[in-house]
């Protein structure tokens, strides 16, 4: 059922990403992309399953630990938000050239709050380390600075893309020592790397944006890098122990 999942959720990625370079049908786009970001959610869904069928028949959610439970439902609030996130985000080219801004910033607020999410259900699987806030924050005056020298026009979404930079890289590097401290399980080797993968994918997007670099092998590098975060970290519930 996992495999399944994956497999469907790449398929439909890939359609999605070739339709999207090709910018002639937005809202055909738009279908494409709900159906790739269900995808996630789907492969969530999946590794419960299976952990269900793993455990003898037992219902999975019902056997687990309390902190178990918390970091599984967490991710999939951090999943939801994605999708309703990569919804919003989808509308851009469907509406007047004016609301571009105010659909960015609500695009960032789904996102934030799945991070926020993400960064709780990392917390109930290890303890928050400082430096993680440090180094989310060194970041906020790393993107501000390269957003500056790269002339970005980020208008009223400046603070919530900065706020937004903050969160995600603060996620980043508390997904490194959670790893750090089981010694990179299964678990938090998936969750890891999808953080770091989101990271990515948010860096190669913000010159999009914010740029108007719209070249081809940059939307297909930013959608193929977000996939492979979301599909990473949905995955990484199968391993949860």
């Amino acid at each position: 059922m996992l495999l399944i999942a994956i497999v469907y959720t790449v398929i439909a990625t890939s359609l999605f990403i070739f339709k999207e370079t090709k910018k002639d049908r937005p809202l055909t786009s738009w279908y494409l992309k709900a159906l790739s970001s269900f995808g996630f959610i789907l492969i969530a869904g999946a590794a419960i399953y299976e952990r269900t069928e793993d455990s003898t028949g037992q219902i999975f959610l019902l056997v687990m630990r309390l902190d178990q439970l918390q970091i599984v439902l967490f991710i999939i609030f951090g999943l939801m938000m994605g999708l309703l996130g990569d919804l919003v985000l989808a509308l851009r080219p469907l509406q007047d050239q004016k609301e571009d801004k105010k659909i960015i910033i609500y695009g960032i607020s789904f996102f934030s709050i799945g991070h926020i999410f993400y960064l709780i259900a990392l917390l109930r699987y290890s303890d928050f380390v400082l430096l993680s806030l440090i180094f989310g924050l060194a970041m906020v005056g790393i993107i501000y600075y390269m957003s500056k020298i790269l002339k970005f026009d980020m208008g009223i979404a400046k603070i919530p893309a900065l706020f937004y930079t903050g969160l995600i890289f603060t996620m980043v590097l508390q997904a490194i020592v959670a790893g750090n401290i089981d010694n990179f399980s299964n678990f938090s080797i998936l969750f890891m790397t999808g953080a770091v993968l989101f990271a990515i994918s948010d860096l190669i997007l913000a010159p999009i944006y914010f740029k108007g670099d719209n070249r081809k092998f940059m939307i297909a590098l930013n959608l193929s890098t977000y996939y492979a975060a979301q599909i990473l970290i949905a995955a990484s519930i199968y391993f949860i122990s």
